[in-house]
Formats: structure tokens, sequence, C-alpha cells
């Protein structure tokens, strides 16, 4: 396993299967509550219908069993067809003789019990009896249709003092046309009614502009401006009752609580259902546009209902999107789980490839470094050998003789020792025991310190050192590794060096990085002894590359501790520059 196993189409894929499974429970949980609303909806305007059709009963019934009655045709009859006080005589006879029955039509609901003369004019107003006399026609279009067309006609529609739900009747005596009578019922009753058949809250708002354009100037007391939306006023004679008191109360802090989409639905010309929270419930807040007579809008519907359904699924859609997500969740732990397990796995077998890599690297290390050390070594012993084999023989020479011998002798013996701290250093690096301590330290004046050590050599071999450092000059690094890499360094420029010749070093800086060049006008090499040197497979010692050294192996592995970079430019006959950067973290 080389390489980490891609996990990402895995995890897209679960999240895209995740995301699709939100989707559809919301959109599955959407389509239920919409399913639910509808049929809320259409539940309410079954009651509501249902309310009006049972008012319109009643109506009728009082109609033909009280009013429909010979004595009262007759009252009628004869008022239709006198004027003044004669008039007056059968409203008061008409008055004595209903009254009983008015109140019983007020205790199941009703508001206004009203006669009519033929031609539209008010005759006796049971809820206001000393107003009469005035022509309904221009007011009141189901007394104006009725009266004209003789049939029964019945609706919301608004009055000169109530509003109402309204049933006029024609009346005839003997197919004579002789007024016509209105039972009318306050939207109280309606309320009352709606929720017998079901928990609701109820009230209608009417519309300003409608109202005030009827009312006498005196009943316009009886209506209330809604404050929140002041084009709809509300009845008084409704809202200031015990029983419409509660519902007006209610509603009007149902649409404070959302006003925007309370009044948003207010506003619609069609029947809505608008869900609202309140007082940790769900009320389903239904508008039905109430059109009058005409078919105009003239006043709006309010209901609401508990709709207990709703919160239910909206419990579900919170406990089943947890779930997902808790899924999803545990899902991708587990991705993490054994993503970092693979990591792990593919760690420890890149750290065993490495080892085996490094094993057989170190074999090729310790045959090519066996076939260095005899090689230099012997080198150097036969070197010593020899000037010891001289001096067995008690040999005399002339001073300059014996100066050469004694310093052919020291370079030996200095070869040997540099080869001796070269096998300190790499076996302290083989067995991971080399210390590696950075700072940051001027090397100016250190540097200078460090070359002194080459002044007798440079002066024995006739070879000139310049150093072109000035400072101040920053190193990030161990002093003691860039101390043993230039010392390399500068060894073997020393080494390859002829009489007369000048090496130069210099060490510059900037905010990433230090540069060391040292440059040489020794003999060179040629661009494929160069690559193969910097070539990792060439890095030690064979018979061609016998002059690369341990010492320049060990200079790479101490340049890779500073995370550095050596470069070498050559060309034969003319001298090398060798190029050492290391990093400034």
């Amino acid at each position: 396993m080389n390489k980490p196993i891609t996990y990402f189409p895995a995890i897209a894929a679960v999240t895209i299967i995740a995301g699709a499974m939100a989707y559809w429970v919301v959109v599955n949980n959407n389509q239920k509550s919409a399913q639910n609303d509808k049929e809320l909806l259409k539940r309410a305007r079954t009651n509501y219908k249902s309310v009006i059709n049972g008012i319109n009963k009643s109506a009728d019934l009082f109609y033909r069993q009280v009013v429909n009655q010979p004595e009262v045709l007759q009252i009628m009859e004869k008022a239709a067809s006198v004027y003044g006080d004669n008039r007056d005589a059968y409203r008061g006879q008409l008055y004595q003789k209903l009254l009983p029955h008015y109140e019983d039509l007020k205790e199941i609901g009703f508001r206004q019990l009203h006669f009519h003369l033929p031609n539209g004019t008010s005759f006796l107003r049971f809820h206001r009896p000393s107003k009469f006399g005035d022509n309904l026609k221009p007011f009141r279009y189901s007394v104006k249709r009725t009266n004209e067309t003789l049939e029964p006609t019945s609706g919301f529609e608004e009055g000169r003092i109530f509003n109402g739900y309204r049933f006029v009747f024609p009346l005839l005596k003997e197919e004579k046309h002789i007024g016509s009578v209105e039972v009318s019922s306050s939207f109280l009753q309606v309320s009352q009614d709606l929720e017998n058949l079901e928990k609701s809250y109820s009230n209608v708002i009417l519309k300003k502009s409608v109202i005030e354009s009827k009312l006498f100037d005196d009943e316009r007391k009886n209506y209330k401006v809604f404050d929140l939306q002041q084009s709809y006023v509300w009845d008084r004679n409704i809202i200031e009752t015990t029983a419409g008191k509660a519902d007006f109360e209610f509603l009007r802090s149902l649409i404070a609580q959302a006003p925007d989409k309370a009044l948003k639905a207010i506003n619609k010309n069609f029947a809505s259902l608008t869900n609202i929270n309140f007082e940790d419930q769900n009320f389903a807040f239904i508008v039905f546009p109430v059109p009058n007579i005409q078919g105009t809008h003239v006043a709006s519907l309010l209901i609401a209902y508990p709709n207990s359904y709703t919160m239910q699924l909206k419990k579900e859609l919170n406990v089943r999107l947890a779930i997902l997500i808790f899924l999803y969740l545990l899902i991708m732990f587990a991705f993490i789980v054994i993503i970092r397990r693979d990591k792990r796995i593919l760690k420890t077998t890149r750290q065993l490839q490495k080892s085996q890599l490094d094993l057989a690297e170190a074999d090729e290390v310790k045959a090519k470094l066996f076939e260095i050390i005899t090689h230099d070594m012997r080198n150097h012993f036969s070197a010593v050998n020899g000037f010891s084999d001289l001096l067995n023989r008690k040999f005399y020479g002339d001073q300059p003789q014996m100066d050469k011998l004694l310093n052919g002798l020291k370079d030996s013996i200095h070869l040997t020792n540099s080869l001796m701290n070269n096998l300190f250093v790499w076996s302290r690096i083989q067995i991971g025991k080399i210390d590696y301590k950075p700072e940051l330290f001027e090397a100016t004046k250190w540097v200078e310190k460090l070359i002194e050590k080459f002044a007798t050599i440079m002066e024995r071999k006739q070879v000139t050192l310049v150093n072109e450092t000035h400072g101040p000059v920053y190193i990030y690094g161990d002093k003691d590794m860039i101390a043993y890499i230039i010392n390399n360094v500068l060894h073997n420029a020393i080494k390859y060096s002829g009489k007369g010749s000048e090496i130069k070093i210099n060490i510059t800086d900037d905010t990433k990085k230090s540069v060391i060049v040292v440059q040489d006008q020794g003999r060179g090499m040629t661009q494929q002894k160069v690559e193969k040197i910097l070539s990792k497979e060439n890095w030690s010692g064979s018979k061609e590359g016998n002059d690369i050294g341990l010492g320049l192996l060990i200079t790479r592995r101490l340049i890779n501790y500073h995370e550095g970079a050596i470069n070498i430019e050559s060309e034969a006959g003319v001298g090398t520059n060798v190029t050492v950067t290391i990093p400034k973290k």
C-alpha cells in the first residue's frame, strides 16, 4: 500500500444519499402538512356552510310559523293602506303581538326582526322601535330585491344599524303584496354554532369604508377600528359581549403574534389557512372572505383551530432529521477512524519500506565504506611506513630533503587523523547518536577562526586561502555540523589545488537562506564526473569514485539534516565551485 485509499467518492456518495433522504423527509412532511391544511380548510368551510344553513332554516321556520299568519298579515295589510296616526296604531299592535316571539328569537342568537312596507320603507324595527319611515331601498339590496321579485333573499349584508346574515321574506295576503319581513342573525350566533361543532375561536371584521357608507351617524359608535389593520372594524355588539370577548381577545393576540402572515391572509380575496405558533401551540388561522348579497367583498370571517397535527409533524420531522444527522455523523466518524487507521498503516508500511531501503543502503555503504577505508588507510600507512624505513636506515641528507621528508610524514598523519574523524562522525550518524542543535549565529568572525587551522597546510602547499565574507552574515544551523561541512569542502579544495593557486570562501545570506561558496583553481572535473558525484548511486568509494571519499558522503548527510542543498560547478583544468545552501527556518 504505497498510496492512501481515496475515500472521497464514498464520502461524496454518502453525503448525496443523506442529502436526498433529508430532502425526501422534508418534502414528505410538507406534503402531509399541506394535505392536513387542505382538509382542515375544507372542514372549516363545511362547518361554516352548515351553520349558515341551520340559521337559514331557523329563520324560515320562524317566518312560516310566526310571521306568515293571518293576524300578522292582516295588520301589515292595513298598515300598508293607511298613513299617519293610523299607521302608528298598527305598528303598536304588531309590536305588542310579536314582542314575546322576538325575545325568543334573541335567545337563539337572532338579533333583528324588521318589517318593511311594499315600497321598501322601514315599518317596524323590533331592535330599534323608535326608528322607522326611512327608505331602505338605496341601502338594502335584499329589501329592494325581495319587494320587487316577491322572492326570499338571504345572505350577509350591511345595514343602517347592524350587519349580519339577513333572511328577507315577502309578505303576501291572498297573493297581494303587502310588504316584507327580515330576520337577521349577528355573527355572534355563527361563532357560537361553529364552536359547538368543533373547538375554535372565530369573529368577523368588516370593511370600514363599506360600513360607514350605510350606517346611521349615531350608530357608528357600535364599531371599533382594528388597530392592526385600520381599513377594517370590529362589531362592538359582538366583541363586548361575554361570549364574543374571549374570541376577540384571542384572535387579536394570535394576529399580533405573526402580524405579517396574518394580515397577508386577511387581505387576500380567497380562503386561506396560515399556521401560527402561539402559547406553545400551533393554530390554523383561517380567513374566509365574506361577500354581501350582491357579491361584493365586505367582510372577512376569522377562525382559529388548534392544529396539533402540524406540531406533531414538526416534531416528527425534527426527530427524523436528527436521526439522519446522527447516522451521517456516525458514518463520517467511521470514515475518519478508517482514514486514520489507513494513514497509520500507510505510515508503518512506508517506515518498513524505508527501513528496508536504509538496510539495503547501509549494506551498500558498508561495502563501499570498507573499500574507502582500506584504500585510504593503505595509502596513508604506506606513506608513513616508507618514511619510517628511511629514518630506520638512518637516512641523512641535506636540510631541504629532511624538511620535505618530515612534511610528507605530517601530511600522511594529518590525512590519517582526518580519516579517523570522518569514521567517528559516520559511525555516530549510523547509530543515530549525532546531536543536531540548530541556532542562529553570526558567521563572519566564526569562519575566520575556522579557516585559521588550514594556515600550516596552506603554507606548505603554497596555496592562498582568501575569505571574502563581509559581515554581518547569519546562519541558522548546528555550528559543529556547519564547521564540518566547510572543513570537508576546504579540505577537498586544498587537496586538488596546485602550487600558487588561490581558494576563495564567501558566505552571504538573506531572509530565507544562507549560502556558502568555496571556489578553487584546482584541476577541476568533467561534467560527467560532477554528475556522478551528485548522483546518489555514486556517492562513495569505487575505484573511479574514490576521490569522492567518506568526507563528501558525510557532508551530504549533514546538509540533509539542515534540509539544505549542495551544488557543484566544475571545469577540467580550470577549477571547481562548491555551493552549499542552508535555509533559515
